[in-house]
């Protein structure tokens, strides 16, 4: 049957009981703004944003309990701030600790911070086969109904990927900070670099993300930890946001419960070559399209159904 949710069995605290102490900086759930000033069970410390608020300035922050208010100049970019906070707690944490480092970037209609709006570069989008694809009869009949995009669709669509690109700077210095600040901790620590979903950005005439195609489902997870992956480079074996936690209880000597659905990814980063999942499922919800629809799929290493 369906199991109810519950924030007393989470990732951070099985680490909390383990001995961690945990940080959230960012983005929690959807909607948290109708939970907020709420704190979830399993947090040291807990920096999120209240969503109905802005994304990049004006915003929100929910810092240990207090609402804290962030305006439009440059030193209130959201990144920025967040990076600063995630920080300031490795700074101060003794070991262990758990770093939860969520930006909205590139979300949303993205703003890209004041001082890289110099370095934002004119890409657009990649003009492979799949773009703004002339021949849809193959394809599913709410796609088969998407008209092609016109020229203000494709400027705007171009001009979209390069601000969300651009909004990256500031995650990339945020990454860089994060990584400076953890010192010879380094040596012994794990970092999980990965996104949410990917976005079609004109392919197959659609320009969001909620559909089954690799360029929305196919999202790259990059993973360091000195002990078991230098010198080793790219797999392409599956690796779920699913296997995330028990991932990281398993890198961190805790038990992981069988209540989770995923599984450790440990054996891959010992071996490139191992394999952890045949296939996986594939869900998405779609309420851009008339009527609004689920899609389902199962994806494995060759094919997609």
């Amino acid at each position: 049957g369906i199991r109810k949710f519950s924030d007393k069995e989470t990732l951070p605290v099985w680490l909390e009981k383990g001995g961690y102490k945990t940080g959230l900086f960012g983005k929690y759930l959807n909607d948290y703004d109708q939970l907020n000033p709420y704190i979830p069970p399993g947090w040291t410390t807990w920096v999120a944003f209240d969503d109905k608020n802005g994304l990049y300035f004006d915003y929100k922050l929910n810092i240990n309990g207090k609402s804290k208010s962030f305006g439009d100049k440059e030193k209130d970019y959201s990144t920025d701030v967040l990076a600063e906070e995630a920080v300031q707690f490795i700074k101060k944490s003794k070991e262990p600790f758990f770093v939860y480092y969520a930006p909205h970037a590139p979300h949303g209609v993205p703003k890209p911070a004041p001082r890289d709006l110099k370095n934002c570069k004119k890409l657009g989008v990649p003009r492979n086969p799949a773009f703004n694809e002339d021949n849809v009869s193959d394809k599913p009949s709410w796609m088969k109904k998407l008209p092609k995009l016109n020229k203000v669709q494709i400027k705007d669509v171009d001009e979209e990927y390069d601000n969300k690109i651009c909004t990256l700077h500031a995650v990339d210095r945020a990454v860089d900070d994060i990584i400076k600040a953890l010192g010879t901790k380094r040596n012994n620590t794990a970092i999980f670099f990965l996104s949410d979903n990917g976005f079609a950005f004109g392919n197959h005439r659609w320009d969001t993300k909620a559909c089954a195609y690799e360029v929305c489902v196919g999202v790259d997870m990059v993973i360091s930890y000195p002990p078991l992956t230098k010198g080793k480079k790219v797999t392409d074996q599956f690796g779920l946001n699913i296997d995330l936690a028990p991932t990281i209880l398993d890198l961190a000597g805790l038990p992981i419960p069988s209540s989770v659905d995923g599984k450790s990814l440990v054996p891959l980063l010992r071996d490139l070559e191992t394999k952890i999942h045949d296939n996986f499922l594939i869900e998405t919800y779609n309420n851009d399209i008339e009527p609004p629809g689920e899609d389902y799929g199962i994806r494995n290493d060759q094919y997609k159904y």
